[in-house]
């Protein structure tokens, strides 16, 4: 029998060998022919049953409400400050494009590829695309984020990702390791096509800043595990991100709503519409919903009180964590 020698410290490696096979028995066989460690047996293991489709969310549907539901782009400031002049940026995840005007009317960028994996958000991205005019060349890709990336070594100045990892945890493995593999292949990735010194752009929520929200107060309570198991905590990511090579040179809170002035616009939130533009009430079960919804009623009645209730959670806590980091 022949063993195929991995080094021990190169986890993407070891896992692009196991996960070469897509179900259970040819995993087992090529594992105990590999000598693959057993921690990674678990890992792979847990991933033959995940679907293809990563995310919860039907994001055919929310294309078309997402931007009504108040989207901005969070911390645009920070990323201009960080990239370089003549910056050909990746914005993986890219969503219907909120980055898009921002980022291009900074006068930094040569290229902007906007790469997501549903071909309606990207259908959204085209459009505003298109309603700019000037220098700088735009592309959209359809691409997986979870799987080896179309792009070139050394091809990107600076790579954004914003809310989009957890889209891609895997809930039913075993360890926690498992869970955040995705991310953790993700990064490899991205670390790849990033070019010497190139910036990497980060925002994502806290577990604390995640709680803190209004709608996930009156959908969990103290019952976030299900949320905390789906979202990947701000030193998870750390951790992952020194794991894969990257140097954080900052991290900062920002205060200011993902979702604009609609945050505080309670009343959307009964239509449909507008909870699809945030993922934790796409998280909720039916009876979670309809709890959260009459408590929000009840909290209406002295909107004055909830109201500053939410925005000194926001002014205390803030929404989320903006990372950046240097290949």
């Amino acid at each position: 029998m022949t063993t195929l020698e991995i080094p021990p410290m190169d986890i993407h490696a070891q896992l692009l060998v196991v996960l070469g096979f897509d179900n259970a028995p040819s995993i087992q066989r090529t594992v105990a022919e590999r000598q693959v460690p057993e921690e990674l047996q678990l890992i792979a293991l847990s991933c033959v049953s995940m679907p293809s489709q990563l995310s919860y969310e039907n994001y055919d549907e929310v294309s078309l409400y997402y931007d009504s539901g108040g989207r901005v782009p969070k911390c645009a400031d920070i990323i201009i400050s960080n990239i370089t002049e003549n910056c050909n940026l990746l914005d993986a995840g890219c969503g219907t494009g909120n980055y898009l005007h921002p980022l291009v009317s900074s006068g930094k960028l040569s290229g902007y590829t906007g790469m997501d994996l549903n071909e309606k958000m990207l259908e959204q991205f085209s459009k505003k695309a298109n309603a700019l005019a000037g220098h700088v060349k735009i592309n959209a890709k359809c691409a997986d984020i979870t799987k080896p990336l179309p792009f070139s070594d050394n091809e990107f100045d600076a790579v954004i990702v914003n809310h989009v990892f957890h889209h891609i945890t895997n809930e039913s493995a075993p360890t926690r390791e498992g869970q955040l593999m995705y991310i953790e292949m993700a990064l490899h990735e991205i670390y790849r096509i990033m070019k010497s010194g190139a910036v990497l752009c980060l925002n994502l929520a806290s577990h604390k800043q995640l709680a803190s929200l209004w709608f996930c107060e009156l959908l969990y309570g103290n019952k976030m595990d299900r949320v905390n198991l789906r979202f990947p905590d701000v030193g998870e990511i750390e951790d992952l991100l020194t794991k894969s090579g990257f140097q954080i040179t900052l991290k900062e809170v920002s205060h200011e709503s993902l979702l604009g002035e609609t945050y505080y616009e309670y009343e959307k939130y009964f239509d449909e519409a507008y909870r699809k533009a945030a993922s934790p009430w796409t998280l909720s079960t039916p009876d979670e919903l309809d709890h959260a919804l009459k408590e929000l009623r009840k909290k209406l009645e002295n909107r004055e009180e909830f109201d500053a209730h939410v925005r000194m959670q926001m002014k205390t806590i803030g929404m989320t964590h903006e990372i950046i980091c240097t290949k």
